[in-house]
């Protein structure tokens, strides 16, 4: 999940909320019946995905990993505080 795009993360939230309501308003019982509750949810938040964003959500762009964003967000600061000591001396 460490990967993966809003839109992938949203669909995923909304699957598993979607799933649960389900469950609980039709009264869901029985492993196998659960588990196609959760199959049928899946394919229909899936279905919505691919015809709003024109791609499933597997192949959506990825996200950069954690350390990375840290990195980047890092050398962003260290360049913004030497602009602002910069624009001091001046």
């Amino acid at each position: 999940m460490d990967l993966m795009g809003r839109t992938e993360l949203a669909a995923k939230l909304f699957r598993i909320t979607q799933t649960e309501e389900r469950i609980k308003s039709k009264n869901v019982r029985g492993q196998s019946a659960l588990e196609s509750t959760h199959r049928q949810v899946g394919q229909e938040v899936h279905k919505v995905v691919q015809e709003n964003v024109g791609k499933s959500p597997e192949n959506l762009s990825q996200e950069n990993e954690l350390p990375f964003i840290k990195r980047e967000l890092k050398d962003g600061y260290k360049k913004m505080t030497k602009e602002d000591s910069q624009k001091k001396i001046k």
